[in-house]
């Protein structure tokens, strides 16, 4: 077979990832492999039409195609998803459709899930067989038993792909948007409020209702809100993956971006992102945002802001963007409470309605500093945020404090009060007459300290 690899690492072939496919074509010689640096390469792609067209018929003429990336901010890096979207752009007469596709990725396990979720949604749009992905973290392929294993799985794919398996679709055509056309009317009023709000959107040229609901938006939250139009600033490139940021505390890149969100981080109350919904995510311009990010660390940067979202498009058909959205704000506020406004009403008046009701819940969350306790996807993160930072604290250095400051570091072995509750639980339960008692009375005793609470403060 002809397989070709598209690595969407940003840094070519010092991608750690791409050691993997390098070991493919090491073991499997009797494949010819070809290797695209579509994240690397991504201006050239953007600026170079016959580059373009030439990585098309390398791909056209290809049996089988290897994704390779980083996880990058809960999802593909943002160079790769520009890749993408060239290749929705160009995908002239679908010269795609019918090859087989898998995905590889490294990363620290947090929400890498989501990002091979829409590689596997864009392979499908895009006509491909999509069998499977490979998730691992970087220490993974550094043990020979892994290798091994990871030899194997894929020489079942090639075999799988060899024989012309029927692969079955996972995700559902997604629904064709434009058709709406919002146009505000008149509904409410400006709240009276002075929390400093800032929406910031990536509103494309043509305008569209992205740009009518921020409006609309902007209204309603009155005189103290503003815009940041990331599509007018001067954020020169996504993030690389160099660390210098973890190292030396600032990013590599002059431009508008540390500017931008310092100003947010320090002067909001309420934090909204406002985007169109492009193949099942936001677009490559917000990802570059997002990556961006990076900079900041594993530190909630928003912590204590209230955090909403406006978007065009059709959410209620996207779980994958809905996780990736209850994440993120799990990650850079510490709670799980957000609003959002869509405008899948499709109606002028019901749009206008649920903007008008989303500014008032904003407000209210704001007002009140209403908070709810992070779920699975901000607890499993954070530990594991805690777990990677404290095994290379010497790496993630400004991190490392943060997290000592911060008393993050509450590893169950290392609490006195669960260690000594731990131990005195052992001895008793190693008393057959003691542990029989607690099995036949362990709701009550379960309930005990919660019932006392609620008795004294009736």
């Amino acid at each position: 077979m002809k397989i070709v690899v598209i690595n969407g690492s940003p840094k070519g072939e010092m991608s750690i990832t791409l050691s993997f496919s390098k070991l493919l074509k090491n073991s499997f010689k009797q494949h010819d492999f070809y290797f695209v640096d579509a994240a690397r390469d991504i201006n050239k792609f953007e600026t170079d039409s016959l580059k373009m067209e030439d990585t098309f018929k390398i791909l056209s003429s290809a049996d089988f195609i290897i994704w390779s990336f980083p996880v990058y901010y809960l999802s593909i890096p943002s160079q790769l998803m520009r890749f993408v979207s060239l290749l929705f752009e160009n995908n002239c007469g679908n010269p795609l459709k019918g090859k087989y596709a898998a995905s590889i990725s490294t990363s620290g396990h947090y929400f890498d899930h989501t990002a091979h979720s829409y590689i596997h949604s864009a392979s499908e749009e895009l006509g491909m067989n999509f069998i499977s992905n490979f998730s691992a973290d970087a220490g993974y392929f550094l043990k020979d038993e892994n290798r091994d294993s990871f030899l194997k799985y894929f020489g079942s794919l090639f075999e799988r792909a060899e024989k012309g398996e029927k692969i079955r679709k996972e995700f559902l055509p997604a629904s064709e948007t434009g058709k709406f056309e919002y146009t505000p009317v008149s509904s409410g009023k400006a709240s009276d409020h002075s929390f400093k709000t800032f929406i910031i959107a990536d509103i494309p040229e043509k305008g569209g209702n992205l740009e009518a609901m921020v409006n609309a938006a902007l209204r309603f939250f009155g005189d103290s809100s503003e815009i940041i139009n990331i599509g007018n600033a001067d954020i020169k490139n996504g993030c690389i993956g160099c660390c210098r940021c973890i190292l030396e505390g600032k990013c590599i890149f002059r431009d508008d971006y540390r500017s931008l969100s310092d100003r947010i981080a320090e002067e909001a109350d309420i934090v909204i992102y406002a985007g169109s919904i492009e193949h099942r995510f936001l677009s490559p311009g917000w990802k570059q945002f997002l990556d961006r990010g990076f900079c900041y660390g594993h530190k909630p940067v928003y912590r204590g802001k209230s955090f909403g979202f406006i978007l065009s498009g059709m959410l209620r058909e996207n779980r994958m963007l809905k996780e990736f959205m209850e994440g993120y704000v799990q990650a850079v506020t510490g709670s799980s409470l957000f609003e959002y406004v869509t405008d899948e009403s499709s109606e002028n008046e019901a749009v206008t309605e649920e903007i008008f009701t989303f500014t008032e819940n904003m407000i209210r969350n704001c007002r009140d500093k209403l908070t709810k306790p992070q779920d699975f996807l901000g607890v499993g993160g954070e530990k594991i945020f805690r777990d990677l930072v404290y095994s290379f604290r010497w790496f993630f250095t400004d991190d490392h404090r943060f997290f000592e400051n911060e008393g993050r570091y509450n590893f169950p072995n290392t609490d006195p009060a669960t260690e000594k509750r731990s131990l005195e639980m052992e001895a008793l339960m190693s008393q057959p007459g003691a542990k029989e008692h607690i099995m036949k009375n362990l709701s009550k005793i379960m309930i005990e300290p919660y019932e006392k609470i609620i008795r004294e403060t009736a």
